[in-house]
């Protein structure tokens, strides 16, 4: 039904007062869910035009995993009448290409017709950050305390010890102390990639990176296999820093090897709307405790991953819709680590 044109601008008034009131990303939905209404938050957020937006679905700029939850929300608040506000989190495409994470905030008003408002907040900036901020605390405080007691507890033997004594707790006290050179330089270089990367720069000819990096990573570390397996292109929604997260990613299946020297192979796999880069190895099973760290996302205080690299990974790839997964190789011979990122054509 077409509003009068004393109800538009009744309508018209009410959304201009909602916007100066708030400088949250706002818009409002008719009867079939299209945009009627945003203001310049959400039209930046979203990277388009606010003339572009209206009189658009606005369920095509929400995330194709997450549309049918947004669309089952949306009908309990039009058909629940116990129900006057929905809040949830999930994912919205921009312009271009790049996947934000936001939580919804809706309510249906109904004068002088039905109408749903809502806003839409980035979390990623700011809950993400600070999330990070703390894992990266606690897993330098953690790590940094127990390598310095193996030091300190080293260097006292020292004292009582005669030559072939001296030399293994000499050395010792060498890979402890590299230990948390390796550790402090994970640190310093996740800090540098906590910023979420504009939308401009997130599309990525992986097989070119790819094949920029294992050529990189075999020139500085000649004792190390690394295999590909790439098709000719693949053009994906992917962090400037997909090269840092890669060359992670074969660094630990080197060293983790028992021999120090363990082939790595990296494959690319294309589908319709992703792109799939596996990271295989052959070392042991990736701890248990780590894998669950990892897909949880946190870390309780009981529970430590040593591993600030694989931080390293998700803080990289997931700010941009990416996923990173752990796996083992189905003959069991290795782990496969792989990262999704969705495909464009730009």
């Amino acid at each position: 039904m077409v509003p009068k044109p004393d109800e538009k601008r009744e309508q018209t008034a009410m959304y201009e007062a909602l916007a100066e009131e708030s400088s949250d990303p706002l818009f409002a939905l008719d009867c079939s869910d299209t945009i009627v209404f945003v203001n310049d938050e959400f039209a930046d957020l979203s990277g388009y035009d606010s003339d572009e937006l209206l009189n658009r679905p606005l369920a095509s700029l929400v995330h194709r995993d997450a549309r049918d939850d947004w669309e089952r929300r949306l009908q309990i608040l039009r058909n629940d009448e116990t129900t006057e506000t929905e809040s949830w989190s999930s994912r919205l495409r921009t312009k271009n290409k790049t996947v934000v994470e936001v939580t919804w905030d809706c309510s249906i008003l109904s004068a002088p017709e039905e109408v749903i408002v809502g806003s839409a907040t980035d979390v990623r900036g700011g809950q993400q950050k600070e999330q990070r901020l703390k894992i990266l605390n606690r897993a330098l405080r953690h790590n940094i305390r127990n390598q310095m007691n193996v030091i300190i507890s080293r260097a006292e033997s020292l004292q009582n010890v005669e030559d072939t004594g001296y030399r293994t707790s000499a050395k010792k006290i060498a890979e402890s102390g590299e230990n948390i050179i390796n550790l402090s330089n994970k640190a310093r270089k996740a800090q540098q990639h906590l910023d979420i990367p504009p939308d401009d720069e997130c599309a990525q000819e992986l097989v070119d990176e790819t094949q920029t990096v294992c050529r990189q990573f075999t020139i500085s570390h000649p004792n190390a296999s690394v295999e590909t397996d790439l098709p000719n292109s693949a053009l994906a929604v992917a962090p400037p820093s997909y090269h840092v997260a890669l060359t992670e990613l074969i660094e630990n299946g080197v060293i983790h090897h028992p021999s120090g020297t363990g082939t790595v192979t990296v494959r690319i796999r294309t589908e319709a709307d992703t792109i799939h880069v596996d990271i295989e190895d052959e070392c042991e099973p990736i701890p248990e405790q780590i894998v669950t760290t990892m897909t949880q996302g946190t870390e309780q205080p009981l529970q430590h991953n040593d591993g600030l690299g694989l931080w390293l990974v998700c803080w990289i790839v997931e700010p941009i819709g990416g996923l990173v997964s752990f796996d083992r190789l189905d003959d069991g011979s290795g782990n496969v680590v792989t990262l999704t990122f969705d495909r464009t054509q730009r």
